[in-house]
């Protein structure tokens, strides 16, 4: 009985035994099949060129076969990155970070049946990925991120049934995401994010339910957000930032109830913010900014109580901010900037005491900043810049000793800083800038000793500034232009050598620059100008090497230039105009060779111009008008081949304009007159083919006649050659100057026709007069066609004299003796006529300048009916416009003013200012003043016509403002901008509009902005106090004149 048994168990042993021994046969077989296939790919890897040592070392050295196959090269123990069971078979591959080149090309991953985990991130690899990495059935783990592998995802890696993590982010993977991937039920981690994929997001993503990650930002993913999102029941993380999602966002956003981190910023996202956000309870950040939403922000928002952070900025939600925002009591950052909201700030805010960062900047809120803003202790920085807050800065805020940084400049409050701002000691940044704070600087600004930027530009602070602050040693950047200090600066303003950037312009202040400034070596740009200063500015500064900008400019400072200026190797403006300065101009500011502005206008200067500017090649505005500068212009100013505005005008410059002008190929502004400049224009002039804006060579010496190359300028706009000796004829070149506008040759020895150019045959007579000859068809030429019959019937009479002298000498002499005496009288009669004084006595009883040779005030008169009121297109504030018609078929704007009982003008001093501004005055934006009448019934003032009326008008009747697109309302306001500048820089003296307003800017049929009515305009006087009364249009001001002790330079 025993035997059987023996021999049974005998053969279950050996059956037993021949398995294990063909099963670890199999396994040995596969795992030499993986080594091969392995050594197969190292030997298609390199390492990357670079420059380290790592270049010289082995890749993968451990990864060696003996011949005899010996155990010592069991991949399982000796190779380095690879894991085994127990079977010896290869499960995980782990090569992160090995510095390895190449591709998956030769990788065959059908020789690991038991890889679970694949880890090739941070290497160099590249190409595709193959898709018979879906030969790997049991993996688990695939991460091939921070490489260079491109081309599409697979769609085989849907088979991958048993992946959990799918790491394929920082790649350059292209093509959309496959749809199949929705049939990877065991995913948790997904991470596609940092490619370049596109398509939209697939429906079949919300078959995920086990996935707690989701990455996709930094795609160009496009389409809506699927609706199918909602059955990702276990998603706790989503990021889709940046990309190009559409769309609003769906309402089963709701369903992600155990979502932590949702972020969708930066796409174009529309619609309104879902009310069903406020399910999701357990998220703590919210990030939806940068996209189009819009709608108010949702009550609901407020049952997120674990919020930490909501960022809803730069979209364009409107309404209020909801008071349910004050439950969020673990907020700590909120930022809502960029938006429309409108509505005050809630009081409720004051609740969110563990609140870091409120920036609520840029929308439109209003009302008074909440006093309980103060209860935020634990906020460190408050941004409530560019609103429409008013009211006073809380006290309160004297509480938010954490606070850093303070914002709440472009808004506008009023009142007076508060005191208790002292109390802030951890401020590093104070911005209250353009709103109407009013009052001095409170002393306990001092205490802010880690301040280093204040900025209280733009407001209407006054008084002296503290000596406290020089207690700011770290202090940076102070702005306090555009107020009403006055007093002294403090004289330890730079004690520290700390400041950077120091702006004090547009104030009142006086006495000297503090010495302190000597020793601001770290100053990058200061400030003070439009300022009463006074001293020697010879005495004060010093080198300063980071220095870029200064200005000193409209002061009363004296002394001379120092030539310490061209010790500072960054400077690239320096301006100097409106002081007292004297001395000659130093060669070493050559040595300031990143110099682009040189503004030294307005002085005393005299001497040459130094030869060494020439070497300012960076030069773009050059200003030395208005001093007392003689000799030659040095032919080195040819070598300012980036300049575009040289000024010189307003001084005894003398000789002929050197002809290394004309390189300066770059101008845009060129002014040289009223100087001693001789000899002819050169031609070299008609290469400035950039010029746009002047070109004035009035008031010199200039003989010949003007080049034809002028012509070539066809972007002028500006011409002024007067009060020169030109003769010959105007060169019909000057036909192609298309831009020109603005043109003036009287006073020289021209004669001829006028240029087929609209700029001449609009002009007025007195561009023309005293010339020797000028014809063509403008008030008060002669035709040229009555000329030349002229000049034909005096040679006929030449003729028939001489045929009868000898029997009619007696009566020639007679009649020649009569003819005498009659031309003695006419001329002298019409130099009468001409006379200054006699003119402006007429005026007083009746003035009218000829237009076409028929307006004339009878004209007038019977065209509007005796100034019917069914002719009146407008009333102002000293009299009616009207539209006439005149018997010439010209259509002209009258401006009657309001006479009184005694048949007096109301407002006498309006009608001779407007006379007076409006003939000193040429700009294609401002209306064209053809005549004034002064009658002892009628007072009035000629205009043209301007047919679309005024603005105002049009933006209120709907269609025209329809018609009035952002383009053309860009163009009035830079028409606009060029008739102030023009008005301001460009006459002198300067002339202040005081009442720029949308019913003074009159558009015509192309929307060309025209600037009139000058009845309250005012001249600037450069050394004169400018202080004036409240004045402006009902219901407007100009900014500048809110106060009633105003720069008037600031007016406009």
């Amino acid at each position: 009985m025993l035997v059987p048994s023996i021999s049974f168990s005998s053969s279950s042993f050996r059956v037993a035994s021949a398995a294990a021994a063909a099963s670890s046969s199999n396994n040995g077989f596969q795992r030499h099949q993986a080594m091969e296939a392995l050594l197969q790919w190292k030997s298609s890897l390199r390492r990357p060129k670079r420059d380290d040592h790592n270049n010289s070392e082995l890749l993968l050295p451990s990864w060696t076969m003996s011949p005899n196959g010996s155990s010592s090269s069991n991949p399982c123990k000796y190779w380095e990155g690879l894991t085994c069971n127990e079977a010896g078979l290869i499960t995980i591959v782990n090569l992160s970070s090995m510095d390895l080149q190449g591709t998956l090309h030769h990788f065959n991953f059908s020789s690991f049946p038991a890889l679970l985990r694949l880890d090739l991130h941070n290497n160099s690899l590249f190409g595709p990925i193959p898709s018979s990495i879906s030969n790997l059935s049991l993996l688990t783990h695939l991460h091939l991120y921070m490489n260079r592998f491109s081309g599409n995802i697979p769609s085989e890696i849907s088979l991958l049934a048993t992946l959990s993590q799918l790491h394929l982010h920082q790649n350059n993977l292209t093509g959309s995401i496959p749809a199949t991937l929705g049939a990877l039920n065991s995913l948790t981690d997904l991470y596609l994010n940092e490619n370049q994929l596109s398509g939209p997001i697939p429906q079949g993503i919300g078959n995920l339910s086990t996935l707690y990650v989701l990455a996709m930002s930094y795609n160009l993913l496009e389409g809506p957000i699927p609706s199918s999102i909602g059955g990702l029941r276990n998603l706790g993380e989503w990021f889709s930032s940046s990309n190009q999602i559409v769309g609003s966002i769906p309402m089963e956003i709701g369903n992600l109830t155990n979502i932590i981190q949702l972020k969708v910023n930066e796409n174009l996202l529309t619609g309104s913010l879902p009310s069903t956000l406020g399910k999701l309870n357990t998220l703590s950040l919210l990030w939806l900014l940068d996209n189009q939403i819009s709608g108010s922000i949702p009550s609901e928002l407020g049952s997120l109580d674990s919020l930490y952070e909501l960022d809803l900025s730069t979209n364009n939600l409107s309404g209020s901010i909801p008071a349910s925002i004050g439950n969020l009591s673990n907020l700590k950052f909120i930022y809502l900037y960029s938006n429309t909201l409108s509505g005050s700030i809630p009081l409720e805010i004051g609740n969110l005491t563990n609140l870091y960062d409120l920036q609520l900047l840029s929308n439109s809120l209003t009302g008074s900043i909440p006093q309980e803003i103060g209860n935020l202790t634990s906020l460190g920085r408050l941004y409530l810049a560019g609103n429409s807050l008013s009211g006073s800065i809380p006290a309160s805020f004297g509480n938010l000793m954490s606070l850093s940084n303070l914002d709440l400049s472009n808004n506008n409050l009023n009142g007076s800083l508060p005191a208790s701002l002292g109390n802030l000691v951890s401020l590093s940044n104070l911005a209250l800038w353009n709103n109407n704070l009013t009052g001095s600087l409170p002393a306990s600004l001092g205490n802010l000793t880690n301040i280093f930027g204040i900025y209280l530009g733009q407001n209407q602070l006054s008084g002296q500034i503290p000596q406290e602050i020089s207690n700011l040693t770290k202090l940076q950047f102070l702005q306090l232009g555009n107020n009403h200090f006055n007093g002294y600066l403090p004289q330890h303003i730079c004690n520290s050598a700390s400041l950077i950037t120091c702006s004090i312009a547009s104030n009142h202040f006086t006495g000297p620059i503090p010495k302190s400034m000597g020793n601001c070596t770290s100053l990058t740009r200061l400030r003070l100008d439009n300022n009463h200063l006074t001293g020697n500015i010879s005495e004060v500064f010093g080198v300063y090497p980071n220095l870029t900008y200064i200005d000193l400019s409209y002061n009363q400072l004296s002394g001379e230039i120092s030539h310490n200026w061209g010790k500072c190797p960054q400077l690239t403006n320096l301006k100097i105009s409106g002081n007292k300065i004297s001395g000659r101009i130093p060669p070493e500011l050559a040595d300031s060779a990143q110099l682009q502005g040189l503004e030294l206008s307005s002085n005393f200067l005299v001497g040459q111009i130094p030869r060494e500017i020439g070497r300012l090649s960076s030069l773009v505005i050059l200003k030395l008008n208005d001093n007392q500068l003689s000799s030659t212009v040095p032919k080195e100013i040819g070598l300012f081949s980036e300049l575009e505005k040289l000024d010189l005008s307003m001084n005894d410059l003398r000789g002929s304009i050197p002809k290394q002008l004309g390189k300066c190929t770059h101008l845009l502004y060129l002014n040289l007159s009223t100087n001693r400049f001789s000899g002819s224009i050169p031609v070299e002039i008609g290469n400035f083919v950039s010029l746009q804006m002047l070109l004035d060579l009035s008031g010199n010496l200039f003989t010949g006649e003007i080049p034809p190359q002028l012509g070539s300028l066809d972007k002028l706009t500006y011409l002024n050659l007067s009060h020169n000796m030109l003769l010959g004829s105007i060169p019909s070149t000057l036909s192609g100057m298309l831009s020109l506008i603005t043109i003036d040759v009287s006073y020289n020895e021209l004669e001829g026709p006028l240029p087929d150019n609209q700029a001449f045959q609009n002009a007025t007579m007195e561009a023309f007069v005293h010339n020797k000859g000028l014809c063509g068809n403008v008030t008060g030429l002669r035709p040229c066609t009555s000329l030349a019959t002229k000049k034909k019937a005096s040679k006929e009479r030449h003729k028939v004299m001489l045929l009868i002298t000898s029997l009619l000498a007696v009566l020639m002499f007679l009649l020649l003796a009569f003819l005498g005496t009659f031309l003695f009288f006419r001329r002298r009669m019409k130099s009468i006529e001409e006379d200054p004084i006699i003119t402006q006595q007429r005026r007083d009883l009746f003035s009218i300048w000829n237009y076409d040779g028929s307006i004339a005030y009878q004209d007038i008169i019977e065209a509007t009916e005796q100034f019917d009121p069914k002719y009146c297109i407008g009333v102002g504030g000293h009299g009616s416009v009207y539209k006439v018609e005149l018997s010439s078929g010209q259509l002209v704007a009258v401006k009657k003013f309001t006479s009184s009982s005694y048949d007096e003008i109301v407002d006498q001093e309006a009608f001779r200012n407007e006379i007076l501004m409006m003939t000193e005055v040429r700009h294609r934006n401002i209306v064209k003043l053809y005549g004034f009448c002064s009658h002892t019934r009628h007072s009035f003032l000629v205009y043209e016509y301007v047919e679309r009326g005024n603005l105002a008008k049009i933006l209120s009747m709907d269609e025209e403002a329809i018609e009035l697109d952002w383009t053309k309302r860009a163009n009035i306001v830079k028409g606009v901008a060029h008739a102030l500048a023009y008005l301001h820089h460009d006459c002198s003296p300067p002339i202040i509009h005081r009442d720029i307003s949308s019913k003074n800017i009159l558009l015509d049929s192309d929307f060309e902005p025209h600037v009139s009515d000058f009845g309250i305009s005012r001249f600037l006087k450069p050394d004169s106090s400018h202080w004036t009364a409240l004045a402006g249009t009902y219901g407007y001001f100009a900014p500048g004149s809110l106060s009633l002790s105003l720069l008037c330079g600031n007016t406009s």
